[in-house]
């Protein structure tokens, strides 16, 4: 199972461009996925969905606190990703070609996080499948899950 993956996500469905334990490859992956159409991507968001276990010692402090904030033992981290496509001119000796720059850079200041419950994880033998992360990425994305502050969203099943 990778660590990242990076979703794009229309009216009707979330679509996985990429996957990778790495964020460079994830990276690498998306833009070679949508080539030489980039420039339609210009200032519309992707999604990055990063999947990992809570620290033990997380989940040991949450038994004693009387406010609950984690859901289950592995969490997906929901970043959301600004796609900025510019042109710049490079010279060579003789010529000028004109040269794409893409940057995808993270506009989120909050944390948003889904957890997936034990629950969850014993009825698919500890395995997250990808059809639960579409549906997830594309219900977070159309503000389906609680949003707010303190809010803990787990997946049960």
């Amino acid at each position: 199972m990778d660590k990242y993956y990076l979703y794009m996500v229309n009216n009707k469905k979330a679509i996985l461009l990429s996957s990778s334990n790495s964020k460079t490859k994830l990276r690498e992956k998306a833009l070679e996925k949508i080539g030489d159409k980039i420039e339609k991507y210009h200032n519309l968001h992707l999604y990055r969905v990063k999947l990992m276990k809570v620290p033990k010692k997380e989940v040991a402090s949450e038994s004693k606190s009387k406010v609950k904030v984690i859901g289950g033992p592995l969490v997906a981290i929901i970043e959301k990703i600004l796609i900025n496509v510019s042109k710049h001119n490079s010279s060579s000796t003789k010529t000028f070609t004109q040269c794409i720059k893409t940057t995808l850079k993270s506009i989120d200041s909050k944390t948003n996080k889904i957890y997936f419950s034990k629950k969850y994880l014993k009825k698919h033998d500890k395995i997250v499948n990808v059809e639960t992360l579409n549906k997830m990425i594309w219900d977070w994305v159309h503000k389906k899950f609680n949003q707010g502050l303190f809010a803990v969203n787990v997946i049960n099943d």
